[in-house]
């Protein structure tokens, strides 16, 4: 694991807690399995897939000819499941490499959406849903500046409490954990390879 200094960790936490406040002029995407969201302005792409009969949104840094291989992607399912996952050289994810569960928790034709800063969607999920949210990082730690996408389970005002989140940059993919008062904590990041 990556080792982050105090201060970084504060500031990767209070950048990651940002994501929760809403913008002002952001566009909310409700999004259905089989959609895909091309972040804007970075190589990020989320992809809205099933899984052993559950619902779950995919990120991973991807050109016009798909997945970059040797970057880190970042997974989030309807049960709970947060991984960091590494790509291999054909462009696959094989087992992930950080992986973390909560402790206990008719389809439309799939879209393809470019999103830019402030712009979230979400997946609805029994109990709730999975969404994420485009934000930048202006200030701190260069390693962690830019924008990302940040993905959650939530009700529709916060983060569910002791679950777990994932975002996912240009420079790195990282997971947390919310608190009992879903405050986000305790980062497990893997920055991306250069290049």
């Amino acid at each position: 694991m990556s080792k982050l200094t105090s201060r970084a960790r504060f500031a990767l936490v209070l950048a990651t807690a940002l994501a929760c406040v809403p913008a002002a002029r952001a566009d909310v995407i409700e999004a259905v399995v089989g959609d895909t969201f091309d972040i804007t302005t970075t190589k990020a792409a989320c992809l809205i897939g099933r899984s052993g009969g559950q619902k779950k949104i995919e990120c991973f840094l991807a050109t016009n000819r798909g997945i970059i291989p040797g970057t880190y992607g970042v997974t989030l399912t309807e049960g709970g499941l947060a991984t960091v996952n590494k790509v291999d050289s054909t462009g696959r994810t094989n087992d992930p490499i950080w992986s973390r569960k909560k402790a206990s928790a008719a389809v439309p034709p799939p879209q393809y959406v470019g999103i830019v800063l402030g712009d979230s969607f979400i997946l609805r999920i029994k109990r709730g849903f999975l969404g994420c949210k485009v934000f930048d990082i202006p200030t701190g730690d260069p390693r962690f500046r830019g924008p990302k996408v940040q993905c959650w389970r939530s009700t529709l005002e916060k983060p569910f409490p002791l679950t777990y989140g994932v975002a996912l940059s240009n420079t790195f993919a990282l997971a947390f954990k919310y608190d009992s008062k879903g405050r986000p904590q305790n980062a497990f990041v893997r920055f991306q390879p250069k290049g």
